[in-house]
C-alpha cells in the first residue's frame, strides 16, 4: 500500500464542501465591506521537497506580497527559500487569491527563480538555475487577519537543462499582515 502522506492534502479537500462560504479574509464580528483592502503580508514556511523521489528535503522560506493588487485579486509574490543541505531558491511572479468557504482561501500562485542546489553531497540538481515554481496554497483566516494554510507546490526547469527532474513540495505556511500605522497630519 503507498504512503497516504503525499495525498492526504487531496483526500481533505472535499471536507472544503461542508464549510459556509466567506464574506472576507479580514472579516471581523461587525459587518465586513465586501471587498476590504488587502494589507501586505510577510509568509513563513517550512515542508519538505522531493516527496514523490523517496528522499525528504527539509527546506524554509520566507515570503512578501504586496499589499497592491490588480482587480481585486492577483498581486505579486516573493520568495527566498534555503534547504538544510545548502540549496537556495530565490523567486519572483504573482499569486491569485480566490476566497472560497467561511474564512478559506485558495491562492494559485506561479513564479519564476533562480535555483542553486549548493554544496550539497547528495547533488539535489535540478538540472537548470532558471526553475519555474507553480503553487496551490489554502489558507485559514483568523480575525485578526493572520493566516495559517498548507501550500503544494511544483519545480521544474521546463526542459530549459538536459535533465528536467523537478520536484514537489508540501510546506506549511504563516502569513502576517503587516499593517504600518498611518502618518500623522502636519
Amino acid at each position: 500500500m503507498p504512503p497516504l502522506r503525499p495525498i492526504l492534502p487531496l483526500l481533505l479537500l472535499p471536507l472544503l464542501l461542508l464549510l459556509p462560504r466567506p464574506a472576507s479574509c479580514a472579516e471581523t464580528d461587525a459587518a465586513p465591506p465586501p471587498h476590504p483592502a488587502p494589507v501586505p503580508l510577510l509568509t513563513l514556511s517550512g515542508g519538505t521537497a522531493q516527496l514523490f523521489d523517496g528522499a525528504d528535503r527539509p527546506f524554509g522560506s520566507i515570503g512578501w506580497r504586496p499589499a497592491a493588487r490588480l482587480a481585486d485579486h492577483l498581486g505579486a509574490d516573493f520568495l527566498v527559500a534555503v534547504g538544510t543541505h545548502g540549496e537556495r531558491y530565490v523567486a519572483a511572479g504573482f499569486f491569485c487569491e480566490l476566497p472560497l468557504f467561511s474564512r478559506l482561501v485558495l491562492t494559485p500562485a506561479f513564479a519564476t527563480g533562480w535555483y542553486d542546489p549548493g554544496d550539497d553531497d547528495d547533488d539535489f540538481d535540478l538540472g537548470f538555475p532558471l526553475e519555474f515554481r507553480s503553487t496551490l496554497q489554502l489558507d485559514w483566516c483568523f480575525h485578526s487577519g493572520v493566516r495559517l494554510g498548507i501550500t503544494a507546490f511544483h519545480l521544474s526547469n521546463a526542459s530549459f537543462g538536459l535533465h528536467n527532474p523537478g520536484t514537489e513540495a508540501i510546506a506549511v505556511v504563516l502569513s502576517i499582515p503587516l499593517r504600518f500605522p498611518a502618518a500623522a497630519a502636519p
